[in-house]
C-alpha cells in the first residue's frame, strides 16, 4: 500500500542571507514557463528566446529563492516530484524524511531513456529556441536526489538531461559521462552513509543524510556548469528534462543558477566556467527538432523501497 511521506517545509523570506531556507513557487497561470527561461538568462545574456514549451505537471517545476544552502541563491528548478508547499516539497528544508515522494502516473521521456539502463517515468521537460550572439554558451545547475544514498548502483539511476541541438550536454566537465545517481556518488555503506571516496566523482557529491544542508534531498552535486557549443547567429534548440528511473519512486530534482544562461568565451564576453563540459569534443552539433513527449511529474513512494 502506498503512502504519503510527511515531510515539512520551512517557511521563510526571499532574503539572500547565507541562512536564508529555500522558498519554492510551483508554475501556475502567474508564473509561466516563459518566465523561468527568462530567470535563468543573465541580463546581457546575448541570448533570443522564442517557441517555450513545457510538459509535465505544473506543480513539479518552478522558481526558487533562498538558495544559498544549495549553492546559489536564486533560480529555477524542474523535478520528478512537487516543488508545490506542503509536506511533499522535494526542494524545501529541513530534510526530516528520507522517502519524499509524489506519484502522478506519468510517462518518461525517449530522450532520457538513452542515458541510463532502465525506462523513465514521471518526466518533466521544459524545451525552447534560442538565437545566441556567440559560438559557446554556458550556465550553471546543481542535482540532488532523494535516491541517495540507499539506492546509489541499483536500477532506480535518476537521469536529467541538457539536450543541445539533440546532443546531451549535462555531462561532467571535460567527460562524455552523464550527471546521474550512479555517475556522481561517495558509495554506499551498510550503516546507511556513504563511504567516503568509494564512489564515482565523489569530490562532486555533498551527502545530506543528516540534514546538514537545509533541503530536503538526501545527497546533491556540487555546483556544475555546462560549456556548450552552439550555432551562433541561428536558431539552436534547448531541451531540459528530468524523470524517475525504474519506478516512479523517491524524487530528484535540478536546481539552476538564475542569470547564468549567457554565451561565453568570445571578445567582451564572460569565461565559460564550465571547464570543456558540453558534449566532450567542441564539435557543434547541428540543429534538429525537437521530439517531445508528454510528461508529467512525480512522486507518492512505496515505503518498502526505503526500509
Amino acid at each position: 500500500m502506498k503512502k504519503i511521506l510527511l515531510a515539512t517545509a520551512l517557511a521563510a523570506s526571499f532574503s539572500g542571507a547565507g541562512n536564508a531556507a529555500i522558498v519554492t513557487t510551483p508554475l501556475s497561470s502567474t508564473l509561466t514557463p516563459t518566465d523561468l527561461v527568462n530567470v535563468l538568462l543573465s541580463g546581457n545574456s546575448g541570448i533570443t528566446v522564442s517557441n517555450v514549451q513545457y510538459t509535465g505537471a505544473q506543480t513539479a517545476s518552478g522558481r526558487f529563492a533562498g538558495g544559498t544552502p544549495i549553492g546559489f541563491a536564486n533560480g529555477i528548478v524542474l523535478s520528478s516530484g512537487s516543488v508545490a508547499s506542503g509536506p511533499d516539497n522535494i526542494v524545501e528544508g529541513p530534510n526530516n524524511d528520507d522517502g519524499t515522494t509524489v506519484e502522478n502516473g506519468q510517462p518518461g521521456d525517449v530522450d532520457l531513456d538513452g542515458l541510463t539502463t532502465d525506462s523513465t517515468e514521471d518526466a518533466s521537460v521544459l524545451s525552447f529556441n534560442f538565437v545566441p550572439t556567440g559560438n559557446r554558451v554556458t550556465f550553471s545547475y546543481v542535482f540532488g536526489s532523494e535516491e541517495y544514498n540507499e539506492f546509489v548502483n541499483s536500477q532506480f539511476n535518476d537521469v536529467f538531461g541538457f539536450f543541445i541541438n539533440g546532443v546531451n550536454v549535462a555531462v561532467l566537465p571535460g567527460t562524455n559521462t552523464p550527471v546521474a545517481i550512479n555517475n556522481v556518488n561517495c558509495g554506499f555503506a551498510s550503516s546507511g552513509n556513504p563511504a567516503p571516496g568509494a564512489g564515482p566523482n565523489c569530490t562532486r557529491f555533498r551527502d545530506n543524510t543528516t540534514g546538514a544542508i537545509d533541503t530536503e534531498l538526501d545527497g546533491l552535486t556540487t555546483v556544475l556548469f555546462i560549456d556548450a557549443a552552439v550555432n551562433a547567429g541561428q536558431t539552436n534548440t534547448m531541451k531540459i528534462a528530468i524523470a524517475d528511473v525504474g519506478d516512479q519512486l523517491l524524487d530528484s530534482a535540478v536546481l539552476f543558477q538564475g542569470g547564468t544562461f549567457t554565451v561565453c568565451g568570445g571578445p567582451n564576453q564572460p569565461a565559460c566556467t564550465g571547464g570543456g563540459g558540453g558534449n566532450g569534443n567542441g564539435n557543434v552539433p547541428e540543429p534538429m527538432s525537437l521530439a517531445l513527449l508528454g510528461i508529467g511529474l512525480a512522486g507518492l513512494r512505496i515505503r518498502s523501497r526505503k526500509n
